[in-house]
């Protein structure tokens, strides 16, 4: 992962079963949904290895599941609108949730957790959030 990148993750104070998330989901997608997602996913790995980091926003668009869990996740819509305004080129469902993750240039990363910071304390709505900052490791597993 590009070292120009850095990674926000908004973690709420409360737990939400994989059980529950996916019963959240509908027993079936149609062609055209699976279709989307998946041209999502192909744009999402050309983004990354183009470093045209701007489509990020565009691949992680989903159909599958957020639509369906989002509403599992108290304040979630709040803090993609927080997230959208601030910048984010990207903000999705991490796997089943409840964690939100954002993914934000480096360059702008200290305004974008201050001010994402600055809004979990401030908002009733989203002060159940703890906000962690992250940057990939790319030298793998090692034995400590």
């Amino acid at each position: 992962i590009d070292p120009e990148l850095a990674f926000a993750a908004f973690v709420p104070d409360f737990r939400l079963l994989t059980s529950k998330a996916r019963a959240a989901l509908p027993a079936m997608v149609s062609h055209k949904d699976a279709v989307y997602n998946l041209s999502r996913a192909a744009l999402a790995t050309a983004a990354f290895c183009e470093g045209n980091y701007a489509l990020l926003g565009v691949a992680t668009k989903d159909v599958l599941h957020q639509q369906y869990r989002l509403p599992l996740i108290e304040g979630g819509e709040a803090v993609f609108a927080l997230a959208d305004g601030l910048g984010a080129l990207a903000t999705f469902i991490s796997g089943a949730g409840p964690t939100i993750l954002s993914v934000v240039r480096t360059a702008e990363a200290n305004v974008f957790f201050e001010r994402a910071q600055a809004a979990l304390e401030s908002d009733e709505e989203l002060a159940h959030f703890t906000l962690h900052r992250f940057v990939a490791d790319n030298e793998g597993a090692k034995v400590v």
